[in-house]
């Protein structure tokens, strides 16, 4: 079953997404008890820094995004760096929202808020009143 629906992956999914997943068949089973404990430790750590701030505030990704014909020549390079942040607040368990702050007419950025695990609503208020400040700069640029 699993190689039919990777199959189906080969033929449908984001070939940095598939690479990622094909790279999983190689990791012992020591390595993943190994990733699995330091990930416990990174989100009992991330908890409680979290938790002495109403909100954390990074970039979406750390470069300006790239045009997809750039991402397409560069994959393995490009691709790692546009997940680099969001796959962090992932690994530590967070949850996040996204708010643009480029203009129509520019290339993409982001400005991602985020929190610890449970604080999804907040940060979804949080985000919804950063945005209605950032939000005219976008109109006018």
């Amino acid at each position: 079953m699993v190689s039919g629906y990777l199959e189906g992956l080969k033929q449908t999914a984001d070939p940095y997404v598939l690479e990622r997943i094909l790279q999983s068949a190689e990791v012992t089973s020591k390595e993943m008890e190994e990733a699995r404990s330091k990930r416990v430790e990174a989100i009992r750590a991330f908890k409680e820094m979290a938790g002495k701030f109403d909100i954390l505030i990074a970039p979406t990704v750390p470069i300006i995004a790239p045009m997809l014909s750039d991402i397409d020549s560069n994959l393995e390079k490009i691709g790692s760096q546009l997940s680099q942040n969001t796959r962090a607040v992932n690994w530590v368990d967070g949850c996040a929202a996204t708010i643009p702050m480029n203009t129509y007419d520019t290339p993409g950025t982001g400005l991602m808020l985020f929190g610890r695990a449970g604080s999804d609503w907040h940060v979804l208020e949080m985000a919804s009143l950063i945005d209605k400040v950032i939000a005219p700069a976008r109109v006018k640029a």
